[in-house]
């Protein structure tokens, strides 16, 4: 309950691992709840999959920008975050989505637990993870869509952006309701160049018009 309170989901997701006893059985706990439903899939989905992007990197488990993709007939292969899954991100890469958590099919992979993310973002283990996702933001264009400025997952992400910023190759980042002072930090702090707008009603539908 602490947990869930202060929104420590990752640790939450530890202490689960340990009271069920078996990654396999928690993983698989997580799958049955978190299959998408068409009433709540939202608009970014559609939106996202309808710009002209080369590639997507997603903290998300689920398969729902390829599948989205493949309802316009664009196919996109899938991988995930081994570390030849990194090979194939290079200069002129297209039709990609990496899935930077891996997804619950795989989970020896998948990034839940505060386990997993000391492994994948802080441990020896995980060094070729955070060089070749730095090399990505060096080699790519970025545009971040969907976080929050608190998302933790995208506080890590942001971490290694950083090491790689530039002021001639900023970040850009779309986000609601930032403050001024939040807009100079993050450009200051990660090189991200914030585009906001209102949310002022909670449907985001601001984001849609612009």
């Amino acid at each position: 309950e602490r947990y869930l309170a202060a929104k420590k989901y990752a640790e939450f997701f530890r202490q689960a691992e340990r009271d069920v006893g078996d990654r396999t059985v928690l993983v698989n706990l997580v799958k049955m709840l978190l299959i998408p439903t068409v009433k709540n899939r939202g608009v970014l989905y559609e939106l996202i999959s309808s710009w002209p992007f080369a590639c997507y990197i997603t903290t998300n488990y689920d398969d729902e920008i390829a599948a989205y993709l493949s309802n316009l007939n664009e196919h996109f292969a899938v991988i995930r975050n081994r570390k030849e899954d990194f090979y194939s991100f290079r200069d002129g890469a297209s039709h990609l989505i990496q899935k930077l958590h891996s997804d619950l099919n795989h989970p020896d992979e998948v990034v839940l637990t505060s386990a997993d993310y000391q492994r994948f973002y802080t441990e020896d283990s995980g060094q070729y993870f955070r060089d070749k996702l730095r090399q990505v933001f060096e080699m790519f264009d970025v545009i971040i869509i969907g976080h929050s400025l608190s998302d933790p997952d995208i506080e890590y992400v942001l971490q290694l952006a950083r090491k790689t910023a530039s002021p001639q190759h900023p970040i850009y980042m779309i986000a609601a309701d930032f403050t001024k002072a939040e807009e100079q930090e993050h450009l200051e702090k990660y090189n991200i160049v914030l585009i906001g707008y209102s949310n002022y009603d909670g449907t985001h539908s601001r984001l849609r018009s612009m």
